[in-house]
């Protein structure tokens, strides 16, 4: 399997089929409170217990096949236990920063206000005692988010719907980091650290919370329902669910994984589940022999096209992400990942761009409006091929441009943005112009001219009424710039200067000639 194309902390090539085998993943299903006197004590999370171990089993009959339980106030949360960390990482070292992330790549969809409605909203978790690297790990941890979403993105494309995640968002378009300092015991556990949140008021249940955990305990751990049902009640739907990746594990595909299971993912009766909340086919981001030892194995089964040099979700669109499911399928009876209230269509209107005035020499103003984008992510202006500057797409999809026409040859002139995969076009038709300094002037003195707006390497002669004043060739922007003397016999009063290229191509202005002023 090849690897995933992210930019991911870890030396060279962490690829995804390494990080899935051997990924440091506790799932954990959450099903709603039991009553405290029903619970036995918990002895200090039994996860605890199984790092270090690669897989452990317990049944429980209030969690369900192959979990063992943690407790959280009233709330039951289930683990299958944890595994090793991928290829290039390790638990107890953590990644480095990402030196000069541009704004750019840090952006995620905007939705709305950026806070209404059901969000995954993330929390950046440190040692009171050790202090916060969060100034220093922003961008790259903003980096992996909208990376992460990419994920979702493309692979919902497959099958026809881009998706993308709800983040709660700051006004740039950039996943929100809440800074949430936390004493060193609540970072030794997952129950711990979800009960530390909790009582600094992360509890709501339109919010499925991501822990950015500064520790060295896990690689990653989320929790999930165990339910199948399909439609909006399911309750992978309702929210509440928690996520954590420690500084081991930092990276876009850790991230979307643990993301992944709150949003429901792998249900143990999906076709090719392996019984203990992954999938069997490969390529795929959520399948991998969980349980060690190629157990159980993988079925190469997508391996070519769009998956031959990277990994996506859900190989084959049948386990538990399609957004076009056929009728009778799995996902159209079971839950469905894409059904998720977590996330958004990313884009309705196809894409479109609009040009204001439509024509005008160089130096014109002129609005480039573009609709139909996909909403935070940037979008560049190109005239030909030639960068006028970069811009952030609105929630709307729109993004707008006001610039000056630059030098640039007689006709039609290509103007495009591109934006992820988006290149809307439309044409400016350049006209030729003529301008000269000054515009008052007595016989026999020079004049600067300005011609702009010719074909490249145009023959042009300049004439002053009928009289042949000068004769240049345009530049490969079809530009010249020259001066010449008034001859002394040219009339008194307004005259017209004119310009004509042998392509055919024509600019004319008036030039006012002056008496000299006689002294008395």
């Amino acid at each position: 399997m090849n690897g995933l194309r992210f930019r991911i902390v870890s030396a060279a090539d962490t690829g995804m089929s390494r990080v899935l085998r051997a990924l440091v993943v506790l799932i954990v299903v959450m099903i709603p409170a039991i009553p405290a006197a029903m619970i036995p004590p918990d002895d200090g999370l039994a996860m605890e217990r199984a790092l270090g171990s690669h897989h452990r089993t317990v049944t429980d009959d209030a969690c369900g096949p192959q979990l063992e339980r943690i407790t959280v106030g009233d709330r039951l949360y289930c683990t299958h236990g944890g595994d090793v960390p991928p290829v290039g990482f390790a638990v107890n070292r953590s990644v480095a920063p990402v030196a000069q992330v541009r704004r750019s790549d840090r952006v995620v969809l905007c939705v709305g206000d950026g806070t209404t409605g059901k969000r995954i909203e993330v929390l950046y978790l440190y040692d009171t005692a050790r202090g916060s690297r969060l100034t220093q790990f922003r961008d790259a941890f903003q980096l992996w988010l909208a990376d992460a979403d990419q994920l979702f993105a493309k692979s919902s494309e497959m099958t026809g719907v881009r998706l993308q995640l709800r983040f709660v968002t700051n006004p740039s378009c950039m996943a929100e980091i809440r800074s949430v300092p936390v004493s060193a015991a609540d970072l030794r556990t997952f129950g711990a650290s979800m009960a530390a949140v909790q009582a600094q008021g992360y509890n709501r249940t339109d919010r499925d919370y991501l822990l950015i955990a500064d520790a060295t305990v896990y690689c990653g751990i989320g929790s999930l329902r165990n339910d199948s049902s399909p439609g909006p009640t399911n309750q992978n739907n309702n929210g509440g669910a928690f996520a954590r990746v420690d500084s081991g594990c930092w990276s876009p595909d850790v991230i979307a994984h643990e993301i992944m299971h709150n949003l429901g993912a792998v249900q143990l009766d999906a076709p090719n589940s392996t019984d203990a909340w992954h999938c069997t086919d490969e390529n795929d981001l959520m399948c991998y022999s969980d349980q060690g030892q190629n157990t159980p194995p993988m079925r190469r089964v997508c391996v070519t096209g769009v998956w031959a040099d990277q990994e996506w979700f859900d190989c084959n669109h049948d386990d538990y992400f399609n957004s076009a499911p056929p009728v009778g399928s799995y996902l159209d009876t079971h839950w469905n990942v894409a059904e998720s209230s977590f996330l958004t269509e990313a884009s309705q209107t196809a894409a479109g761009l609009s040009i204001d005035p439509t024509s005008g020499p160089v130096g014109t103003e002129v609005v480039i409006t573009a609709v139909g984008l996909l909403p935070g992510v940037a979008a560049t202006l190109f005239w030909d091929l030639r960068s006028m500057g970069i811009r952030t797409v609105g929630a709307d999809g729109t993004v707008r441009f006001v610039i000056t026409v630059p030098e640039s040859v007689y006709g039609p002139t290509e103007v495009t943005i591109a934006s992820d995969g988006s290149l809307p076009k439309e044409t400016f038709s350049v006209r030729a112009s003529l301008q000269v300094q000054p515009e008052k002037v007595q016989r026999g003195r020079y004049v600067a001219i300005r011609l702009r707006g010719f074909a490249a390497g145009e023959s042009i002669s300049v004439t002053l009424g009928s009289t042949l004043v000068l004769h240049v060739t345009a530049g490969s922007l079809g530009s010249v710039d020259a001066t010449f003397a008034i001859p002394r016999t040219t009339d008194y009063g307004r005259m017209t200067l004119n310009a004509t290229g042998d392509d055919g191509h024509s600019a004319s202005t008036q030039i006012q000639i002056m008496r000299k002023h006689r002294r008395h």
